[in-house]
């Protein structure tokens, strides 16, 4: 299995776990602090969707989780323009930019917001 192949080898294999690792990694420095981020009363962990912030001086960065089989949109009550990475089934950190008041979350992702 892969799992003692990796214990006897050594070799790193591409996974869903390791892309959705670097949703977090990649964009939360050490230093940043996590604050807090309140979703609107549609868009609950009930409906599907989790929601955590963490900002410092520089940036603020969102990390979504859409649990649901089907698209959410989110605003961050500006028109400007945000850098998003999107993991899904079919895409790895994919990099698009954004209005950040339309961001769009494919069904059952984790999509990362650098604002």
């Amino acid at each position: 299995s892969n799992v003692e192949s990796l214990q006897y080898d050594g070799a790193v294999r591409d996974s869903k776990l390791l892309w959705v690792l670097g949703n977090y990694s990649r964009f939360i420095s050490p230093g940043m602090v996590r604050v807090k981020c309140d979703l609107p009363e549609d868009q609950t962990s009930q409906e599907g969707l989790l929601v955590s912030a963490y900002s410092d001086d520089e940036k603020t960065v969102y990390v979504f989780t859409n649990l649901a089989y089907g698209i959410s949109r989110i605003s961050l009550g500006s028109n400007k323009q945000v850098k998003v990475y999107s993991t899904d089934k079919s895409k790895n950190l994919q990099f698009s930019n954004q209005p950040a008041n339309d961001i769009l979350i494919p069904e059952r992702s984790v999509v990362t917001v650098v604002d």
